[in-house]
């Protein structure tokens, strides 16, 4: 047999030859192939197209209305930490987990988040909802505009007599 010699008692042994070399030389190099197979699939799992994002699903909110923020591009289970604030004041803020406020959001497998919150239903301000984690910072801002009364005849001309009696009757 090629590469092997005969001993004297064990029968036959290896020697350091060629063959020897050739098979560790082969066992590095798929070895080496798997850890790079392996780090590849493990970047491109947590690969995103850009740096995370937040965005709310309005830009104007009644007061006390229910906010629902989406964000995409972070690493898939990474916990995310969502503050909310007013920019007029800071007197009313919301801290996920914290508080009574729902949970920081899990990023799903395609590195999706979402949190849905309630708006205090007694102020009116602009606010900048943050969320922070691992894959880094992003930022949105919104309102709550006071909700408005509209009278009909604001604007009406007529003077309620006849021919342009108008709604002022």
């Amino acid at each position: 047999m090629a590469g092997f010699s005969r001993s004297t008692s064990l029968g036959y042994a290896v020697q350091p030859t060629h063959v020897w070399r050739r098979w560790v030389r082969f066992i590095a190099v798929l070895a080496a192939v798997a850890v790079v197979g392996v780090m590849g699939s493990v970047r491109i799992a947590f690969a995103a197209d850009g740096p995370p994002t937040l965005v709310s699903d309005q830009a104007d909110y009644p007061p006390g209305g229910t906010v629902v923020l989406s964000g995409a591009n972070w690493a898939a289970g990474e916990q995310v930490h969502i503050v909310v604030n007013d920019d007029a004041g800071q007197t009313w803020s919301l801290s996920s987990g914290a508080n009574g406020a729902p949970a920081d959001p899990v990023a799903g497998a395609d590195g999706a988040i979402s949190y849905t919150f309630q708006l205090p239903a007694w102020f009116v301000a602009n606010y900048t909802a943050t969320a922070s984690g691992a894959s880094g910072t992003a930022s949105v801002t919104f309102t709550d505009s006071a909700v408005k009364t509209f009278d009909q005849c604001a604007n009406d001309t007529g003077n309620g007599a006849l021919p342009n009696r108008g709604c002022r009757t």
